[in-house]
């Protein structure tokens, strides 16, 4: 009976019998003799235990006192105002000739009518002070998660400050889902102030049969006093074998739905055990029912009011969330889509996402370099970790032909290079032809056969060569040396006339001085950087991730100002695109994809992201941090 502890109880004399009684079988001292003096009995939250004809002339007065919960003890004879005498005001109407019995069954059902609904009455300043603190509560959990999109912090922050307001020892979050036209009920979180049992995310499929399930199902409200022992008419029922595996008792619970403007229901909020101590509860789970008690109406209807407003925030964070992954969704389609006309470079979006956001939060960990006061939040994470997605969409703009360029000359090239060889073969094999046919008997057939075989083999070589120099490597001066003995070579078409075996654009392609494009190729492939930033520019982003174009559009510029497309130099680099940029240009240099140069080790690319720093292209700090986390 320590419940009865926070009310008083007051008696007349002509029950006295059956209160001492009372009193010694529940332990309690709360009971306090009744005199005629009314105002004593006016005390916040007080029991009344009277007879009618004791104090007939004084009930009108207690039939004005809100703060009073009366059981009226009602003679037969006696003349009853049935006016004063109204359910709302005597709660329990008893025969003077009750048994104790019959007593004690009233008195105790009328403490857990007080304890459920009179004990948060308050006199008037009072209640408006409550009713303050309520909203003042509703209010600041309302700022908190009206700031938040994340999902699944919004359900964490419900359950927390659900068990706050409530005082409970433990409860968990159940959310409704849907597979395929099936209804589950998933448990995203469960917290336990007394067990420390690990939680564990399941699923389970929707129905009456658990008291979640059931709110879930029903839209219902449950207040259970003791679980053990629901009635036994009720579709839903305790599962027991949570409390074992967890040596757990629980006892109390309330339990309500989360449910949106159109009364849709979106998942259940499920109190347990509402304790009078704010410390976990004993280890003795025999000890639990000391300090637990009861869930009441101004707590249901509090916690209902924060699970309407709760349930609207986690509702559009639901559909921030569905709108976000359809977004990503559409990039990563985008993005697919760009490196499967790409694929000499597919995955090098997906690595670069990896090296910025692994080198992004080495910067958030680092405590010693200038960049020791910066720190990505998530939303700032984010927006770097969109930006490395999209820094190369514009390459959708570009030419098929340059993306795929392995090498200096494209494949048609080679293969009119090659039909030229052979024609001049096939000429001069003729030419040798027509000449033995009139040959005079003292010149020699073999001078001629070895002028064939040296041209022939000239050719080859040529070829070969040509084959060389179209590898994406370096072009120095031996390889022009090479290139003009080349030009020297020439053939006869099928008309006669002469002509040099390679042409003028393919030899300028020829000369091309690293890698496979030419400087005309090079500028069109540069400018994906710009078709990058045109459309990241036409996509509204929220004001979280207005930085997106930014960060991603400037990738390839460096801090010396000759980076491109806009030469701009360190004062107009925010450090999220530095650090996308050294994650860029490492990949282009580790990466095994690349037909048209040979991927460098870790050591060597790191050395040349170095040398870069030391060079005023690269962020020398942020070199460092990165060469640290990969050496």
């Amino acid at each position: 009976m320590k419940q009865n502890k926070i009310f008083n109880i007051y008696f007349t004399d002509v029950i006295e019998d059956y209160i001492k009684i009372f009193k010694a079988k529940y332990n309690t001292d709360e009971f306090i003799p009744y005199n005629s003096n009314i105002e004593n009995a006016y005390d916040i939250g007080s029991i009344l235990i009277l007879d009618y004809k004791t104090i007939k002339k004084d009930i009108s007065i207690l039939s004005n006192c809100e703060n009073m919960y009366c059981i009226a003890i009602v003679g037969i004879d006696d003349n009853i105002d049935e006016k004063i005498l109204s359910p709302d005001f005597i709660k329990t109407i008893l025969e003077n000739n009750f048994s104790y019995i019959s007593f004690e069954k009233s008195l105790l059902l009328s403490i857990n009518y007080f304890i459920e609904n009179i004990k948060s009455s308050k006199t008037s300043s009072e209640n408006i002070s409550l009713l303050e603190k309520k909203l003042d509560i509703l209010y600041e959990v309302g700022i908190a998660l009206s700031d938040e999109k994340d999902v699944n912090k919004i359900i964490n922050m419900i359950l927390i400050k659900a068990k706050e307001m409530t005082n409970s020892d433990a409860g968990s979050i159940w959310i409704l889902e849907k597979r395929n036209e099936e209804k589950y009920i998933s448990l995203k979180y469960s917290y336990n102030d007394t067990s420390k049992m690990d939680f564990t995310q399941f699923t389970i499929p929707l129905n009456k049969h658990s008291i979640s399930g059931y709110v879930v199902d029903t839209g219902e409200c449950l207040i259970l006093d003791d679980v053990y022992n629901i009635n036994s008419d009720s579709k839903f029922s305790f599962n027991k074998d949570v409390d074992i595996k967890s040596n757990y008792k629980t006892i109390s619970m309330m339990v309500v739905p989360l449910k949106n403007n159109k009364n849709k229901v979106l998942g259940a909020l499920q109190l347990i055990n509402r304790k009078t101590i704010k410390e976990s509860l004993p280890n003795n789970l025999a000890d639990f029912k000391d300090y637990v008690i009861n869930y009441d109406k101004d707590l249901l209807s509090l916690i209902q009011a924060f699970a309407s407003q709760a349930t609207m925030s986690l509702e559009n964070a639901m559909l921030y969330e569905m709108l976000k992954n359809s977004f990503e969704s559409f990039l990563a389609a985008s993005v697919a889509a760009i490196e499967a006309r790409d694929t000499i470079t597919s995955g090098h979006t997906h690595r670069v996402i990896v090296y910025t956001l692994v080198l992004a939060m080495a910067v958030n960990e680092n405590n010693e370099s200038i960049y020791k006061d910066v720190f990505f939040n998530d939303q700032q994470m984010e927006e770097i970790k969109y930006a490395a997605l999209l820094h190369d969409i514009g390459k959708v703009s570009v030419k098929e032909s340059i993306l795929m360029k392995e090498k200096k000359l494209y494949p048609y090239q080679m293969c009119d290079i090659a039909k030229r060889v052979e024609e001049a073969k096939h000429q001069y094999a003729n030419k040798l032809l027509n000449k033995i046919d009139f040959l005079l008997p003292d010149e020699d057939i073999e001078d001629i056969k070895k002028s064939y075989n040296k041209y022939i083999s000239n050719l080859n070589d040529s070829l070969n060569e040509i084959k060389k120099l179209n590898e994406p490597s370096v072009f120095d001066s031996n390889r022009n040396d090479l290139l003009n003995n080349i030009l020297n070579v020439t053939y006869s078409n099928e008309s006669g006339t002469l002509l040099p075996i390679l042409e003028e654009d393919e030899i300028s392609s020829l000369k091309t001085l690293r890698g496979s494009l030419t400087n005309e190729e090079r500028i069109l492939m540069q400018e994906h950087v710009i078709h990058t930033k045109k459309f990241l520019e036409q996509i509204a982003w929220p004001a979280d991730l207005i930085n997106v174009t930014d960060i991603a559009s400037k990738h390839h510029e460096y801090l010396d100002g000759s980076g491109y497309p806009d030469g701009i130099d360190e004062k107009e680099i925010s450090i999220q695109t530095r650090i996308m940029t050294i994650a860029d240009i490492y990949d282009s240099l580790t990466a095994s994809d690349r037909p048209y140069k040979k991927s460098l080790s870790i050591e060597k690319s790191l050395s040349v992201l170095n040398e870069e720093a030391e060079n005023g292209k690269l962020d020398i700090e942020l070199v460092r941090i990165f060469t640290r986390l990969l050496s």
